[in-house]
């Protein structure tokens, strides 16, 4: 007996497929689940190419220039989302010195990087990239003053110790010390110093996931700068990887904020609500002010934390947040979580691209769309209300009439992986436990209705 008290004998060999109405809370659209003769494509052929929402107009540009000459920044558009491929031009003028003048790409990330044949002396440089231009760096370049640094190993978000050595034409020297931790994603973490006498100083700095740490030393005016790697270590078990694996991955999500899951339940941002526009709502779905962003940490398959972001129903928003917050502390592995709309347009239907988020192993909830698998007839999915949420898809497929979305490995549910959701096992239970039903009744493994 199904939870909507339909009984159904499931048969995949019939040659019609047998429908259920299940799932979804009373009064919000019923998701109707189709049972196919057999598994067929993954993807449609018009599912639409990826579309990741890093495409934009350059708005805006960050520049940093340390005194060895390496000019680092990004670019990112008005919604403050990185912008790829954009062209970079660097400019750096000295009163004593030759104009230089650089140009670099910026990455997926929106990132760039330029080494800058600095002389000795005073430049101030910007980066253009399209209409926008960042603030000048100014920067000093002094050869007599130079500045080591290096750090162990050390596990992620525990205090590593970075070793900072001055010396002035050779000989150890007092300096104020800056470090700056960038991170992969996410803002950079500041930190300052003074050496001792004998120019040294040993600075705690808190490490994410192999930053890069760039230091620069002051004295008497003059500046000296190095730049290091700095190696972490995952803090919590990696998954072990097993069958084929995801195409469509998205960049590296967040660090994580605070100590365990520290979720957050807010109201949808402007800068939320301009990425969702005509991708997962449009007008005619449900309201803004009857949303909610859940922000909260995870554990990765990469063994590192990470924060990510799920919209659904303000109805559930305490709900998902105590959800997310027992897979944390009870370690269920999450591969990522990100809001359906950076995957781009669902191309010819309404919606963002679920094909492409689920081939990414994306988990989220709120998407305005019709049911996968079932678009012709326009049945209207249950998470277009918000109070549907799915898990980790690509280890926990749905079968739809048209196939097995993501991938089909996974419906040999014998397979050993800590985030399968079985019956018995912690993950789903935990799940189940804060009154959500599962879809893994009727095939649908990563889907619970809220």
């Amino acid at each position: 007996m199904l939870a909507s008290g339909v009984a159904l004998a499931v048969a995949f060999g019939v040659a019609a497929p047998v429908t259920a109405v299940v799932g979804g809370a009373p009064n919000e659209p019923q998701e109707s689940q189709p049972y196919p003769s057999g598994p067929r494509d993954e993807i449609p052929a018009d599912a639409g190419p990826v579309i990741i929402a890093t495409a934009g107009v350059a708005d805006a540009v960050s520049l940093s220039v340390a005194t060895n000459g390496r000019a680092t920044g990004t670019v990112s558009d008005s919604y403050d989302n990185p912008v790829a491929s954009q062209l970079v031009a660097i400019t750096a003028t000295s009163p004593t010195n030759p104009t230089l003048t650089a140009s670099a790409t910026s990455n997926a990330q929106g990132e760039f990087t330029v080494d800058l044949p600095l002389l000795s002396g005073s430049y101030s440089v910007v980066a253009t990239a399209g209409s926008a231009t960042s603030t000048a760096a100014l920067v000093t370049n002094d050869p007599s003053l130079t500045v080591t640094a290096t750090i162990a190993a050390t596990t992620s978000e525990q205090d590593g110790a970075l070793a900072v050595r001055v010396r002035d034409l050779g000989r150890p020297a007092n300096a104020n010390v800056a470090v700056t931790v960038s991170e992969p994603v996410g803002p950079a973490t500041n930190y300052s110093a003074r050496t001792g006498a004998d120019g040294a100083v040993t600075i705690g700095v808190k490490l994410w996931r192999n930053p890069s740490i760039t230091v620069v030393a002051t004295r008497n005016g003059g500046q000296a700068a190095t730049t290091v790697a700095a190696e972490t270590r995952p803090g919590r078990k990696v998954v072990k990887l097993v069958g084929p694996q995801p195409r469509n991955t998205y960049p590296l999500t967040n660090p994580p904020v605070g100590s365990g899951a520290n979720a957050k339940v807010a109201r949808i941002n402007n800068a939320q609500w301009a990425s969702m526009r005509n991708l997962t709502w449009r007008p005619g779905c449900v309201s803004r002010n009857r949303l909610r962003m859940v922000d909260v940490n995870y554990l990765g398959f990469d063994g590192f934390r990470h924060r990510g972001r799920v919209i659904v129903s303000a109805s559930i928003g305490a709900k998902t947040a105590k959800i997310f917050t027992r897979l944390h502390n009870r370690g269920y592995p999450i591969r990522q979580i990100q809001p359906v709309d950076t995957y781009g347009p669902n191309v010819g239907r309404p919606g963002a691209n679920d094909y492409k988020s689920m081939a990414a192993d994306n988990t989220s909830a709120f998407n305005c769309r019709y049911v996968v698998g079932r678009e012709a007839s326009r049945a209207r999915s249950p998470h277009a209300s918000g109070r549907s949420i799915d898990i980790n898809p690509w280890e926990n497929p749905y079968v739809a009439a048209t196939g097995v979305f993501p991938n089909r490995h996974y419906l040999n549910r014998r397979i050993k992986h800590p985030s399968l959701f079985k019956s018995g096992r912690v993950g789903l239970n935990l799940v189940r436990s804060t009154g959500c039903r599962w879809g893994g009744g009727y095939a649908d493994y990563h889907h619970f209705d809220c």
